[in-house]
């Protein structure tokens, strides 16, 4: 069942613009920090498809497939950063529940 009112169909496309752009943010974090640069294995489309069709969205699995991989080293110690703000950036961001947009802006990733 999809939106059927003008505001609800404005926040349905605001919830799918910010979870692609976490998907987008994802991409640019994990090409410009792994060892290759920017592959087929950095994209987008290939991180959305690990993040929902693998890991179903479990960033802590994310995270331990990440961690043990060497390419993605110095990506997962910047995402762990200040206690994990990264991780948990970019989970708000696909996992968006509607809520006001600033908050992601308030995020701790940004704070530090």
């Amino acid at each position: 069942m999809g939106a059927s009112t003008p505001f609800s169909i404005a926040a349905m496309c605001r919830r799918n613009d910010l979870r692609h752009m976490g998907f987008a943010f994802a991409e640019l974090i994990f090409s410009s920090l792994s060892e290759e640069g920017p592959t087929e294995r950095t994209s987008q489309w290939t991180m959305q498809r690990i993040w929902e069709g693998v890991f179903d969205l479990d960033v802590n699995a994310l995270r331990t497939y990440c961690g043990e991989d060497k390419e993605w080293m110095d990506v997962v110690s910047f995402l762990d950063e200040n206690d994990g703000a990264g991780w948990e950036l970019l989970t708000s961001m696909i996992r968006w529940d509607g809520h006001e947009a600033d908050r992601l802006f308030r995020s701790r990733f940004f704070a530090s």
